[in-house]
């Protein structure tokens, strides 16, 4: 699409894409190229595949759209596996300052599949533009042969912003890993007012960069994770894990998520409430069918004394490392 409006559609189609070792085309759930315009009000349920097997020929692909330039993804919502080269969860790459993907959220996996891949929850290849208000609840990876970066909303990050979003997926990275971003690769990006609730985090490589909220990446502002992640990573030259760990005491609380995580619970996020039951629920998108908030199984867990903390260095001789919280150097 080039200009226009994309409003309340659905796909309920499985895609498969591209011819092995022959150009790829950008692949999305309910368009493959947005160039200016607006996507909004859109779901996808269909699995995609990209089948391309060598990196040059392949192209990227989202849940809702493959390639987003100078356009508006929003209010659009995943629920089906992507599986490809620039893979994401909403989109597979985004280009120019103007392109923001707002309130939108990610239910299934996420997979890099070959030589090359990056994985995002919403994003693989961040390269312009913003992401706001997204979260992200499937499992985030790439493939161990060849694979690079994974995060729990952008896979890499060269220019942009991330700001108040979250994840709950579990993130595997290959070369280089993030609860919230992979890679993040830029003078000025900024990543701001996110939470990486992930119960792990890992690679497989020896001097990776593995990081609770972050890959490589400069610090952010407001970025915080719950204090039970697991860590797991190859070598000795880890990169530092700064975040502002939040405990049980205070990730459930709609007070944390609407002042020290600066969520809006007024117009764009709310949290789900059952006063008989008392359950605890996580912030789910205002306006958008399909969400509960249901705390997944590692934060129930965690609310009832039954996660083990820890940092673990994965080599010859295999370590674990009690972890308490603030700014680690592996």
């Amino acid at each position: 699409m080039s200009g226009g409006t994309v409003k309340d559609c659905t796909n309920r189609a499985g895609i498969q894409t591209g011819i092995e070792n022959q150009p790829g085309v950008a692949t999305g759930g309910i368009a493959g190229k947005a160039a200016g315009g607006t996507i909004t009000g859109c779901v996808n349920t269909g699995n995609l595949a990209a089948v391309s097997t060598y990196e040059g020929y392949a192209r990227p692909m989202g849940g809702i759209a493959g390639s987003v330039t100078d356009a508006t993804v929003s209010l659009c919502r995943s629920e089906g596996s992507v599986t490809a080269l620039l893979a994401g969860g909403i989109a597979g790459q985004t280009e120019g300052s103007s392109t923001t993907v707002e309130r939108c959220a990610s239910l299934g996996p996420v997979y890099g599949s070959m030589s090359g891949s990056v994985a995002g929850g919403i994003v693989s290849n961040l390269a312009g533009g913003k992401i706001e208000d997204c979260y992200t609840a499937g499992t985030v990876g790439v493939t161990k042969d060849g694979g690079k970066y994974a995060g729990g909303i952008a896979g890499s990050m060269t220019a942009g912003e991330i700001r108040r979003c979250y994840a709950i997926g579990t993130v595997s990275g290959n070369s280089v890993g993030g609860g919230i971003v992979g890679l993040a690769d830029g003078s000025s990006l900024v990543i701001s007012n996110v939470a990486a609730l992930n119960p792990s985090v890992s690679d497989g490589y020896t001097n990776s960069y593995i990081g609770l909220w972050k890959g490589n990446a400069p610090s952010g502002s407001a970025v915080y994770t719950w204090d039970g992640m697991t860590v797991s990573y190859r070598g000795g030259e880890g990169e530092p894990i700064s975040f502002q760990p939040a405990d049980k005491e205070t990730i459930w609380k709609p007070a944390f998520w609407s002042g020290e995580a600066g969520f809006d619970l007024n117009t764009v996020w709310e949290i789900p409430a059952d006063p008989q039951s008392g359950a605890v629920f996580l912030p789910i998108l205002r306006g958008m069918d399909g969400q509960d908030g249901s705390l997944p199984l590692h934060l129930q867990g965690y609310l009832r004394d039954e996660t083990t903390v820890s940092l673990t260095l994965l080599a010859d001789n295999s370590t674990t490392i009690p972890y308490t919280g603030g700014e680690r150097t592996a």
